[in-house]
C-alpha cells in the first residue's frame, strides 16, 4: 500500500514538562522550543511543504506549553488525540512502576483548544491496544471516545490514532463504520494487509531529539526511520506490563 506521503509531514508528540518523567516521550519545553523554531524555518524556506504537529494522549502540557507556542508560528495544522476515558484526570493507565503520573486535558481545555484552531482526534477510551480486545470491544471504544469529544467540542471528530499504533482490516473497518475518515499511525508500522484510504504516517519526537533529527525526520530519513522502529518495538512489551501491573 502507499500511505499519504506527498510533502505531507506529521510530527507526533507525547508530553512536555519540566520535570523527569520514567521514559522518552516527555520533552522539555525548551527542547520543544528549538524543534518549532527548526520547523518554522524550514517552511519558511519551502512553500509546498506542510508540517503538521499531532500529540498522542492529550497530557495537560499541551495546553500549558504548546498551545501558547504553536498559536504564533507558521505551523497551521496541529492536532491533538484525547484517550476518552481520562479527561482530566491522571495517567493512571500508563505503566509508571505506580508513580509519576500526569493529568490529562480537561474538558474545558480541549474545547479551548478546538476554539484556537486545533483538530480534536480520538485515542480510542482506555489506552489499550484494539488489537487486544474483540471487536465488539474496539466498537465500544472507537464510537464512545467519539461521541464523549464531540460532545465536548460540539463537532464532528473525524481522526483517529489508536494506540500504540496497533491496527489490523477488522480495526481499520471499525473506525471507517464509526464515521472516522482519517486514521493516524506510526511510520514504523508496516500495514501492507490495509486497502490505502486515508490512512496517514506519522514520524515519533522522542525527549532524545534535537534539531538536526527533525531535519532528518522531515527529509524521512531512514536511519531516523529504523529508529522509530526499534524504538516502537518496545511498545508491546509495555502493553505486557501494564497488564501485569494492573
Amino acid at each position: 500500500m502507499s500511505y499519504n506521503q506527498k510533502k505531507d509531514i506529521y510530527l507526533n508528540y507525547h508530553n512536555l514538562g519540566y520535570d523527569f518523567q520514567i521514559g522518552i516521550n516527555k520533552i522539555h519545553p525548551s527542547i520543544f522550543r528549538n524543534h518549532i523554531r527548526v520547523i518554522d524555518e524550514i517552511l519558511s524556506k519551502d512553500k509546498d511543504m506542510n508540517i503538521s504537529i499531532t500529540f498522542d494522549d492529550g497530557y495537560e502540557g499541551i495546553y500549558k506549553y504548546a498551545k501558547p507556542l504553536l498559536d504564533k508560528t507558521k505551523i497551521k495544522r496541529k492536532k491533538v488525540f484525547i484517550i476518552g476515558d481520562y479527561i482530566g484526570k491522571n495517567n493512571t493507565w500508563d505503566f509508571s512502576f505506580l508513580f509519576n503520573y500526569y493529568k490529562h486535558l480537561s474538558k474545558n481545555q480541549i474545547r479551548e483548544l478546538y476554539q484556537s484552531g486545533w483538530e480534536i482526534g480520538s485515542h480510542g477510551l482506555s489506552h489499550k491496544s484494539f488489537l487486544s480486545m474483540n471487536n465488539s470491544q474496539v466498537k465500544k471504544e472507537v464510537i464512545d471516545s467519539k461521541q464523549i469529544l464531540e460532545d465536548i467540542i460540539d463537532a464532528k471528530v473525524q481522526s483517529i490514532a489508536p494506540p500504540f499504533s496497533h491496527i489490523n482490516q477488522e480495526v481499520y473497518d471499525l473506525c471507517v463504520e464509526a464515521g472516522y475518515n482519517s486514521i493516524y499511525i506510526q511510520n514504523s508500522v508496516e500495514i501492507q494487509t490495509i486497502e490505502d484510504v486515508n490512512i496517514y504516517s506519522r514520524n515519533n519526537v522522542y525527549s532524545i531529539d534535537r534539531n538536526l533529527n527533525i531535519i532528518k525526520k522531515v527529509k524521512s530519513s531512514k536511519m531516523e526511520n529504523k529508529k522509530e522502529k526499534f524504538i516502537s518495538s518496545f511498545n508491546n512489551l509495555t502493553v505486557l506490563c501494564s497488564k501485569i501491573i494492573k
